[in-house]
């Protein structure tokens, strides 16, 4: 029991430590990528800008307050349309940012450009600024860009843009973001190596932390198993002696309604007594010594031999359909004991004359078990709840039995590293599935 508090303590505390660190770097990659590509859109932008308009003038790339006033006059008669721009350009320093950015940034940029004329050909390339990319592969990727029919996108390590005139003519710029990407990546693997250092760090901590964050839900547990059986062990004396007392009083008085009922009543406290003891034994890990080969189709056929005389004498019947030679790695006192509480639960709620299905099948992995039996009516609850500690279908608590038994089933179950479950099935059909 305690193991397995420990195992669900480092789980859940490394579940929200990852759940967190995924947050954080998902969080710091998305923004050095935006970051980035707002840098990157700034400058394409000022580049695409400056270079589409000296293109228009004819020259190449001049700071504006370097253009004599006469120049820009004579453009502005060409190109009223710019006028504006160029204005605006002449009154700002050379160190002002154009679109975000400095110039000196814009300039530093390594980027290449082509034109179209107005009917989409490539004219010219200008590859000037850049020294890793040929005329030839400019045209290649400008005319690909022009085909696609994109004003804005990425392709092989570049960003790029597409400008228009007033007369149709296209200049489509092309920025290096080579470096920029090769950034992204070197944030990307230096977050996730940090991170899954930090995860296996924490690992640790909470492993070695676990165990004095459950030393007092331990301390408690094992007080109360201890209880359990102390109190087990005492009660059994006074319940022998009262019935020993009962037997003696019919010997002498025969035996009557009073003397039945002190006996019904003493087995009765008896069989609790020893699920409880039970149910303390089935929250403890089983040791490796006590796993050995066992044949769940030999346990299989045993345990329905057992209850097949109890099923005849009630009007009910189990069918059997046990796959031969399927062995698994267990313990069998214990399997034993589940398929009694299984079997027993399936007779004793049961509806009259209805059948009881016992199904054995085997897999690489496990042996499965299936038990079905038909009731008057389904419980009104989710199948799991079957499972809680002294929960009983019948509110009213006439039913026979305590509430124990699937409980500990199920314990025992996990302490043997399988698995215990139910399904409501329609005809008011109940299944109970073992895996070993």
């Amino acid at each position: 029991m305690v193991k397995t508090l420990k195992r669900k303590f480092v789980k859940t505390s490394m579940t929200a430590v990852t759940a967190l660190l995924l947050i954080f770097i998902l969080s710091v990659n998305a923004v050095n990528v935006v970051v980035s590509y707002r840098r990157n859109n700034q400058k394409l932008n000022a580049v695409n800008y400056d270079i589409f308009h000296a293109e228009m003038r004819g020259d190449g790339f001049r700071p504006p307050e370097e253009i004599p006033p006469g120049d820009i006059e004579d453009e502005e008669e060409n190109y009223d349309d710019l006028s504006d721009d160029y204005r605006m350009k002449k009154e700002l320093p050379k160190e002002a940012p154009l679109f975000g950015i400095s110039r000196d940034d814009a300039e530093g940029a390594r980027f290449f450009k082509a034109v179209t004329d107005t009917l989409g050909n490539i004219s010219s390339v200008n590859t000037e600024h850049i020294y890793s990319v040929t005329a030839d592969e400019a045209r290649e990727l400008a005319e690909a860009v022009i085909k696609s029919g994109k004003a804005k996108g990425f392709t092989d390590g570049f960003m790029y843009m597409s400008s228009s005139d007033s007369s149709g003519a296209k200049t489509v710029t092309f920025l290096d973001i080579s470096s920029d990407l090769s950034g992204i990546t070197a944030v990307l693997l230096i977050s996730f190596s940090a991170g899954a250092l930090c995860w296996l760090l924490m690992l640790l901590l909470t492993s070695k932390a676990s165990d004095r964050a459950i030393k007092p839900i331990a301390e408690n547990i094992e007080r109360q198993k201890q209880f359990v059986t102390d109190a087990g062990h005492e009660i059994k004396t006074p319940l022998a002696v009262i019935k020993a007392n009962a037997e003696a009083m019919e010997l002498y008085n025969g035996e009557n309604k009073w003397s039945k009922n002190i006996k019904s009543q003493v087995d009765r406290m008896t069989e609790l007594m020893q699920n409880l003891l039970t149910l303390a034994k089935s929250d403890e890990n089983v040791p490796e010594s006590a796993i050995e080969p066992v044949s769940l189709s030999e346990l299989s056929e045993k345990a329905v031999s057992a209850y097949t005389e109890a099923a005849v004498s009630n009007g009910k019947k189990i069918i059997a359909d046990t796959a031969p030679g399927v062995t698994v790695n267990s313990n069998a006192k214990l399997i034993e004991r589940i398929l009694d509480i299984l079997l027993d639960n399936a007779l004793k709620y049961s509806s009259a004359e209805s059948e009881i299905k016992y199904t054995l099948t085997s897999s690489k992995k496990h042996g499965e078990i299936h038990i079905e039996n038909i009731c008057d009516s389904l419980p009104d609850c989710e199948p799991e709840k079957l499972f809680d500690r002294f929960y009983r279908s019948d509110s009213s608590r006439n039913s026979e039995g305590f509430g124990i038994g699937l409980s500990s089933a199920k314990s025992t179950a996990e302490s043997l590293g399988g698995s215990l479950t139910a399904k409501f099935k329609e005809n008011n059909t109940v299944e109970f599935i073992l895996k070993i």
